[in-house]
């Protein structure tokens, strides 16, 4: 925890068989607030590790739980929190409703 309360997220997991772990506070937390999963949790993709969630991401609560290194971004315009280091990521619709480079 820091100084505020907040839970203080790692910059990578812990299992490197499971990179997205850090991550997982962050998706009980959204589950716990009546967010809820599509697919179970983090599936692997082509491109990395991602979880969907039905419901846009509520970022206000996730800045006020957690802290978050400069690795994890935070991006309400594209309903993301994308870890860098190892490309996992947490989706909100608003991820999946964004028109691909190609349209």
């Amino acid at each position: 925890m820091d100084n505020r309360g907040a839970m203080i997220i790692l910059p990578s997991s812990p299992d490197e068989t499971k990179p997205f772990l850090n991550l997982v506070p962050v998706v009980e937390a959204l589950v716990g607030d009546g967010n809820r999963l599509l697919d179970g949790g983090f599936i692997l993709q082509q491109d990395g590790w991602r979880c969907a969630l039905e419901k846009p991401i509520n970022f206000t609560l996730v800045t006020q739980r957690f802290e978050f290194p400069s690795s994890v971004s935070l991006s309400e315009s594209h309903d993301t929190i994308l870890d860098r280091n190892s490309w996992c990521v947490i989706e909100g619709p608003g991820a999946r409703d964004r028109p691909s480079v190609a349209e």
